[in-house]
């Protein structure tokens, strides 16, 4: 496939799960994400994250569906996922009641090792997306690998060449 349909595809999951964390944070939840906050954030920071998260999800969405910018909603993605997975890891398994996680997922019926798994999932699509959008996908991706890791300098050189060239001509 191409550079292009990847990236369709790579964007297209990630924002469609954004989008239904955000319909679950503000729609479709039995208790609201500003009261299981408040299981681990003060009041008043609950309150505020209640609505900041959301906007920030729906932002990341709007990075992730532009050409332009998707390359921003990609890194907004992967370190959202990241920090989302560490407050599931260090702070969630702690406050655990009788084995039931309260913590403002997208998937509150599951346990903790799922949600990790599945943040993890899309971490590494984030990661795929970064990828392809910066370096492309090549037709022999070890060679580029092979290119990047042993000519690290392979860019200042062609830089060098071309202003060479460029006095040579003018």
């Amino acid at each position: 496939m191409k550079k292009g349909t990847w990236l369709n595809i790579i964007s297209g999951l990630i924002a469609i799960m954004f989008f239904y964390a955000v319909y679950v944070q503000l729609f479709n939840s039995e208790q609201k994400l500003s009261e299981k906050l408040k299981n681990v954030f003060s009041e008043n920071a609950a309150g505020i994250l209640a609505w900041l998260i959301p906007a920030i999800l729906i932002i990341t969405i709007i990075l992730l569906v532009y050409k332009h910018t998707r390359l921003i909603g990609f890194w907004a993605s992967f370190s959202l996922l990241v920090v989302f997975n560490v407050y599931l890891i260090l702070v969630m398994d702690r406050v655990a009641v009788d084995g039931q996680l309260n913590y403002g997922g997208i998937l509150d019926n599951v346990g903790l090792g799922w949600q990790v798994a599945l943040n993890i999932l899309f971490i590494a699509l984030a990661i795929l997306g970064i990828w392809i959008e910066r370096y492309g996908a090549a037709k022999n991706p070890s060679k580029r690998m092979r290119h990047l890791w042993f000519n690290k300098n392979s860019d200042k050189n062609l830089e060098e060449k071309n202003l060479n060239k460029n006095v040579m001509q003018g």
